[in-house]
């Protein structure tokens, strides 16, 4: 009987552990995602920042002075969320990890219906919708990083053939260049194309002639 007793309350302190690391769970989530939000909002106005100072050509030193001071704390402030969304999403991807696990002792353990018939206010279904719902918030951020790394990359590269239009102007090559990155066709058929236009132009200025 004591035996018995024994096995009850280690179960009951299990029961009580996994609870306790679903609620840390799903305070991390709710820290995670404020924090994001505030790191988006931040990435955001830096943006916002660099593109005026590349696109006011006419403003004056102490006005250019300004704002790329402004621009290099944005950046520090970016850089230390950056870091503090890593610890925290490190943070939540272990306690899930930890929920799991428990979870997964709770729902092999014999003692832990016992328990349940015990404890009127812990029951292993509450304990799941809450795990679930956990569960489907972690991959929904999961989700949305992924667009916000997308919409991110799309961005930088939008720059960049802003600036190539802007310094250099596009050539025949840079437009079959970047078609071909795109399509994953190698550079040799890029070479092989322009000399052909290239040929033919010629042909055709001498039929002309």
């Amino acid at each position: 009987m004591r035996e018995k007793q024994m096995e009850m309350d280690r179960a009951h302190q299990e029961l009580e552990l996994a609870q306790e690391t679903i609620r840390r769970l799903e305070q991390q989530l709710h820290e995670l995602n404020e924090a994001k939000r505030d790191l988006e909002t931040k990435e955001q106005e830096l943006m916002n920042l660099t593109k005026q100072l590349q696109s006011e050509r006419l403003m004056s030193e102490e006005e250019r002075g300004r704002l790329v001071s402004e621009i290099t704390f944005r950046e520090a402030q970016v850089a230390e969320m950056r870091t503090t969304v890593d610890a925290k999403t490190t943070e939540t991807n272990k306690l899930q990890q930890q929920v799991e696990e428990q979870r997964y002792r709770q729902l092999n353990t014999p003692q832990t219906t016992t328990i349940i018939m015990v404890c009127k206010n812990t029951t292993l279904s509450t304990m799941d919708r809450r795990f679930d719902y956990a569960h489907r918030e972690l991959d929904r951020i999961t989700a949305t990083d992924q667009n916000v790394n997308i919409k991110r990359k799309l961005e930088m590269l939008t720059k960049e053939l802003d600036m190539v239009k802007d310094d250099k102007g596009i050539t025949d090559y840079d437009v079959l260049h970047m078609e071909n990155r795109r399509a994953g066709r190698d550079k040799y058929k890029t070479l092989r194309q322009i000399r052909g236009g290239n040929t033919k132009r010629r042909i055709d200025q001498y039929e002309n002639l």
